[in-house]
């Protein structure tokens, strides 16, 4: 059909009508974009056009881009890609855009920007309009025989078919985008009906199954009974089973539901699993069903056994099944099945359960549902008995409450025999005490009775039938009833009681009375009833034993009290003399320690006579051990022996030779042994007085050193009393920081560093440390030079 389009160059109308038709005809050929672009080119090169370009715009995202060339590789003339709003490099906007007709681009900025080498000066562009919209632009010019181009010549014959082709490339993008639209709501559909499948087994799932087990549910395994037990036929071959977790509340109680549910769904697992099992289901709550199909009654009951065994070992716990077959006598439906099941499931369970029982085989055994109403109604009865029961132990708590709380006998008992009265649903109680001395029996409390009778019947004395009969039930030791013509005839006559309890107040030795209540005449007082009574009664006498003793021991404590304070004010008589005794003595000790020091100072001051370079030497070292004492957390007994020895550590060198303490040059080694001498002279010299023992050994030691190279023992480490240890650093340390007559004094950083240097050899290291730290600290200072003034001749 192209090769019949032919451009004649003749203005008539038929002609131009006759092209129009034939390009229209071409155009809407095209199914696509892409085709209808190739016929725009070649009917544009039959047009005499040599190079065409075509270019489509998108108005909604604001961009142009290549559309089709005949002078470009399509592939890369369609990745030309601008916004509109191009400026100045883009003629579209300005001119096709906005005017929507042709019009002569003399610049070609955009031209140029894309096709490096292009050099045509003047292009025509055509707009490519539908409607109201323009959607491209197609540019033309002769490049190749670089003919001008005639703007008004050629329009009128070009733009109907610009026309032609902006109508069909309209058409044709509508079409790709309804053709788009279904694609999208075909994929839509499939998705939704995808979606809808998923929604329907989740919904039959729902529907179905259990969500906690994963098996089926009833109503579904219901359905499933039904079809097999219509297919099966003769129904010989279909088997049904009932299984029961057992004591599932048991676990729920005491380990949790969570617990329970797990067991759940661990034996829904084993059930599902077991390809043996045609089709299994969660019945309800505890229970789970299956039937098997094509079993004999021997495989059967393998497969049962084998379940059990399974959920055994798997969970620990065991479960009870009932089963039936579909052939057993009286089964005309399914419902027969199930109800027949579950009495067998009954009776494995009330028969040692963690087994299963066959209806068909144990039939005359099983006790069918109607019959279970016989067990319902002993359940009931022994609810009631338990209702009863606690209805008892309430009655004891509460007369328990009144033996705790009172203080007074007389009170407890009237609280005790009211609660008796109230709480046990009698008419009328009291309670006859005997006294411990007199053996009297009065009334001591009552309930319900009028206060005319009771006050004159006080005393049991006064009624020898009455006391016999309070006497005969103490000393029965048990709770009695007695009724309509066994009542004693001083009960009816006294009392007007008809039927009576009576209950002794008993313990394992003491008998100490008896409570008695009427009761009314449709109650019935069974022989578990006397035995409940009677413990009350032991109850009650054990709280008042303990009362009494209770009381008997508040008794005591006040004279005790009294006798204490008596005692006391005594005690205080002697303690006030006692303490002017002790005020006495401690004058006399102080007047002891002071004859002591003065003695001391004696003894000090004749050494230092002797030496005058070591005056003050022994104070100071005195000061200086204390202080290190008690850094070391010595008693104060102790301290003082340390601060004697301190004072007295020298006090043998009073025997030593003047000429050897005053020698300024080195000593010889006679010299050095009679100096080493002064240690032992000085224990010798305070040994004889008693208040000094104790500083005798610590001045016989106070040069032995830490390695065991001192005198005069050799001692070393802790065989060295600890006075010792501490009196041998103040004693070094005094002697370096004053001055000698055998070395010039220390400063105190000197004196440190030397203790350090002497720590381990000479000096206890932990002793060294805490010296240091009290140096460091002020506590301990070295002696200050004190100034003198010259006398005048």
């Amino acid at each position: 059909m192209l090769n019949d389009f032919k451009f004649t160059s003749a203005k008539t109308p038929t002609g131009i009508l006759h092209e129009l038709d034939t390009a229209g005809k071409i155009l809407r050929a095209a199914n696509s974009e892409l085709e209808v672009l190739n016929y725009t080119i070649q009917i544009f090169e039959k047009l005499g056009f040599e190079r065409i370009r075509i270019w489509m715009l998108d108005g909604e995202k604001k961009e142009f881009r290549g559309g089709k060339c005949n002078y470009v590789d399509d592939e890369k003339f369609r990745k030309i890609r601008g916004p509109l709003s191009f400026k100045k490099d883009s003629p579209y906007q300005t001119h096709a855009l906005s005017k929507k007709e042709p019009f002569i681009n003399r610049k070609n900025l955009l031209l140029k920007k894309f096709f490096k080498d292009y050099k045509t000066k003047v292009t025509i562009e055509f707009p490519l309009v539908s409607g109201k919209q323009t959607i491209g632009s197609i540019g033309v010019d002769n490049e190749i025989s670089k003919t001008q181009l005639d703007l008004k010549k050629i329009e009128p014959n070009i733009i109907p078919f610009v026309n032609h082709v902006a109508l069909v490339l309209s058409r044709v993008k509508a079409e790709e985008k309804i053709r788009e639209a279904n694609r999208n709501l075909k994929k839509r559909i499939s998705e939704a009906t995808t979606e809808l499948q998923f929604k329907n087994i989740e919904l039959e799932k729902l529907a179905n199954f259990d969500d906690l087990s994963g098996l089926p549910n009833r109503r579904y395994f219901e359905r499933r009974l039904a079809d097999e037990f219509k297919k099966t036929g003769s129904r010989k071959s279909l088997s049904l089973a009932m299984m029961d977790i057992d004591f599932l509340k048991h676990l729920n109680d005491t380990r949790g539901h969570a617990a329970g549910d797990r067991l759940i769904v661990k034996i829904g697992e084993i059930l599902k699993n077991d390809r043996r099992i045609d089709f299994a289901a969660r019945f309800a709550g505890d229970e789970f069903i299956f039937f098997l199909l094509g079993k004999s009654n021997l495989d059967r009951n393998r497969i049962l056994k084998n379940v059990l065994r399974k959920i055994k070992k798997a969970t620990g716990q065991s479960v009870s099944i009932g089963c039936v077959s579909a052939a057993s006598l009286g089964i005309q439906s399914t419902i027969d099945m199930v109800r027949l099941a579950d009495d067998a499931l009954y009776h494995a369970k009330h028969t040692g359960r963690n087994r299963f029982v066959c209806a068909d085989e144990e039939h005359e055994k099983i006790v069918s549902l109607a019959e279970r109403r016989f067990d319902l109604q002993e359940i009931e009865q022994q609810g009631t008995f338990a209702a009863d029961y606690i209805r008892q132990l309430k009655a004891i708590n509460k007369i328990s409450e009144s033996l705790r709380r009172s203080r007074s006998e007389k009170v407890t008992l009237q609280k005790v025999v009211r609660n008796f009265h109230d709480a046990l649903d009698f008419k009328r109680a009291g309670a006859y005490i005997e006294d411990e001395n007199s053996k009297a029996i009065t009334l001591a409390a009552s309930s319900g009775f009028d206060k005319k009778l009771v006050d004159k019947i006080v005393v049991a004395k006064k009624y020898p039938r009455l006391n016999a009969w309070l006497k005969k039930v103490m000393y029965s030791r048990k709770a009695q009833k007695f009724e309509n013509k066994s009542v004693p005839p001083v009960l009816r006559k006294l009392f007007g009681m008809s039927r009576v309890l009576a209950v002794p107040l008993i313990g394992r030795t003491l008998v100490m009375g008896v409570i008695f209540a009427e009761y009314e005449s449709n109650r019935v007082i069974h022989k578990s009833d006397l035995d409940f009574f009677l413990t009350i009664g032991d109850q009650i006498e054990t709280g008042l034993v303990k009362l009494r003793a209770l009381n008997e021991a508040r008794q005591f404590n006040k004279k005790l009290r009294r006798e204490v304070s008596t005692a006391t004010q005594k005690l205080k008589k002697y303690t006030d003399s006692l303490e002017k005794e002790i005020q006495s003595n401690i004058s006399l000790r102080n007047k002891e320690q002071r004859t002591h020091f003065e003695l001391i100072s004696a003894l000090v001051t004749s050494l230092e006579e002797k030496d005058i370079y070591t005056r003050g030497h022994s104070v100071r070292v005195a000061s200086y051990a204390v202080k290190l004492g008690r850094q070391c957390d010595m008693e104060e007994a102790r301290l003082r022996n340390l601060r004697y020895a301190g004072l007295l550590h020298d006090v043998g060198k009073v025997a030593i030779d003047q000429t050897i303490l005053h020698k300024q040059t080195a000593l010889t080694e006679g010299e050095t042994r009679e100096l080493e001498k002064h240690p032992v002279i000085g224990e010798k010299i305070v040994s004889g007085l008693k208040f000094l023992e104790s500083a005798a050994q610590t001045i016989r030691h106070h040069h032995e050193k830490w390695d065991g190279t001192g005198y005069p023992d050799s001692l070393k480490r802790k065989d060295i009393e600890l006075e010792a240890r501490i009196l041998t650093i103040a004693d070094s340390y005094d002697a370096m920081v004053t001055r000698r007559s055998y070395g010039k004094k220390m400063t105190r950083e000197e004196a440190i560093r030397e203790l350090k240097l002497g720590s381990g050899k000479q000096f206890d290291p932990k002793l060294v440390r805490l010296f240091i730290q009290l140096l460091r600290r002020g506590k301990i200072r070295a002696p200050q030079k004190k100034s003198t003034k010259k006398s005048k001749r």
